[in-house]
């Protein structure tokens, strides 16, 4: 049996990760096997992060890594004004050669002991692709919230200007990741929503605009006309099906606090004629009709899972705003 152990993240981890993921999910279709450099998994989980660095829970056999499974930090603001660390699980992945022997389950059991252990306040969860989720399910972790996947239709060009539901004409300019950086600085975000994740602009900074981002995403950038007003929208262009589509994958300020039909239809527009996919639980006001997507043909669906011991955070969780479009591997 593989030995464990957890321990704050190290650079050095990301190269591990990166090796082992190709040789874990070599058996799965292309489009389904990660693709993230050692640097861009190094940066996501430094402390960089304004929540804090992230933990790692390793297998090893005779000094060869075997397994891994990482503990990344975000911020979240109670109902009850309490500000916890809410702990994503993920980067999860198991040598080919060791599936179905346990440890993948000894992974998760070792880790989310080490949060019952020396966090006991905070929360566990994760987004587990669908293979997972019998598994998962059987080991005593539980579905917290439904987020669904919606689908925009094309849009027939492409736009300089549009207006948001209140009628507010924006200035509409693509961005590389340099350039959002810059407009990013004339961003004003409010007081995060209790009940939510804090999404300002330091997790976008820390989120987006790291290493490969150019290569991951493109910005948007929408300034209010004639009002000191700036919104940034991140989008990244994925296929499934044979189709090609634009994501919205973020945005700020907070796009689940009232921008979201206006990131909506950011995205639509400069989404070169392609459909827009979604995923959030989150309503919007003035932005474009989408279409539900089934979860049998949602290419990548979205259930947050809460572990065991964080089940006091179901209510909190049932009722918070997700938008997670991002298709990384964690």
């Amino acid at each position: 049996m593989s030995s464990l152990s957890s321990r704050p993240y190290e650079a050095r981890d990301a190269r591990t990760y990166v090796e082992l993921a190709a040789n874990a999910f070599s058996v799965a279709k292309e489009s389904a096997r990660p693709s993230d450099s050692a640097a861009f998994v190094a940066h996501i989980h430094s402390d960089r992060n304004p929540a804090g660095a992230s933990f790692a829970t390793l297998a090893e056999d005779d000094g060869r890594c075997t397994g891994h499974l990482s503990g990344i930090p975000f911020r979240y603001l109670q109902r009850d004004l309490k500000r916890v660390t809410c702990w994503q699980l993920g980067l999860f992945a198991v040598d080919a050669s060791r599936h179905r022997q346990g440890i993948g389950a000894a992974l998760l059991e070792h880790q989310i002991a080490l949060h019952a252990r020396e966090r006991p306040g905070d929360c566990v969860y994760g987004f587990p692709n669908p293979r997972s989720f019998g598994l998962l399910l059987g080991w005593g972790l539980r579905e917290a919230a439904s987020v669904p996947a919606r689908i925009l239709i094309p849009g027939l060009r492409r736009a300089r200007s549009l207006r948001d539901g209140r009628g507010d004409a924006w200035e509409l300019a693509e961005a590389d990741a340099a350039a959002a950086g810059e407009a990013l600085e004339r961003v004003a975000c409010p007081e995060p929503r209790p009940g939510s994740f804090v999404r300002d602009a330091a997790f976008f900074r820390w989120r987006f605009l790291g290493p490969d981002a150019d290569a991951r995403y493109r910005f948007v950038v929408l300034e209010r006309r004639g009002g000191a007003d700036t919104t940034i929208v991140a989008l990244a262009e994925h296929a499934a099906f044979g189709t090609r589509f634009t994501v919205l994958v973020d945005g700020v300020p907070d796009l689940t606090e009232g921008r979201l039909g206006l990131a909506l239809r950011a995205a639509r527009s400069a989404g070169a004629r392609r459909p827009v996919y979604l995923t959030t639980n989150a309503r919007w006001r003035g932005g474009p009709a989408a279409l539900r997507v089934p979860r049998r043909l949602d290419p990548r669906p979205v259930a947050p899972f809460l572990m065991p011991g964080s089940e006091a955070f179901r209510p909190e969780f049932a009722q918070a705003a997700f938008l997670t479009g991002d298709w990384m591997s964690f």
